[in-house]
């Protein structure tokens, strides 16, 4: 976890001072190794806290990671809450993830109660569950949005709206984590 130059309370501070925050993750799969990066930003893209790290499991696929990836992004967040003594307040709005079947599943278990139970056995519950769990926590369920990734491959980079670049620097995290 990478605080960008912040301690954790000024951190927890800038995160509240914020009206809107944005949490853009990716990951990353190859070689049977698996690798998240998420970065949460203010709207006006000023990155306040970032990470990377490794996905646990045998030969993790994308969707894992990118699940992986959400998940690391809001645990960090609820941790820093917990740290800061203070309940989960934080104006998280939008969440943006390069994987539609993530945010389709993810979405599908907030239609009805027992949603979230209907799919237990699906693959990859285990994580979808816990963005979901992660999710629930907030006051006001910040939406999931699908961001297109690797644009920086046709567009330059100063070109995309905020999510994209965020999600091309959540790739970049994720590609080093598994380089």
């Amino acid at each position: 976890v990478d605080f960008c130059g912040l301690n954790v309370y000024e951190t927890h501070a800038a995160c509240l001072a914020s009206p809107t925050l944005l949490l853009v993750s990716d990951g990353g799969a190859d070689n049977c190794m698996g690798s998240a990066g998420w970065i949460v930003s203010d709207a006006d893209g000023k990155r306040l806290v970032q990470g990377s790290g490794s996905v646990p499991g045998h030969d993790p696929r994308s969707y894992r990671s990118e699940g992986y990836a959400t998940t690391s992004g809001l645990t960090v967040l609820k941790h820093i809450c917990l740290f800061c003594d203070h309940i989960n307040t934080l104006p998280l709005r939008k969440i943006y993830c390069d994987n539609p079947g993530l945010i389709k599943k993810v979405t599908y278990f907030f239609k009805y109660r027992l949603a979230s139970i209907k799919c237990v056995l699906h693959s990859e519950y285990d994580i979808v569950y816990q963005v979901f769990c992660l999710l629930c926590g907030y006051q006001s369920t910040p939406a999931i949005r699908h961001v297109k990734g690797h644009q920086d491959s046709k567009i330059p980079y100063a070109n995309f709206p905020l999510p994209a670049q965020l999600n091309v620097d959540a790739d970049v995290l994720a590609t080093c984590e598994l380089r």
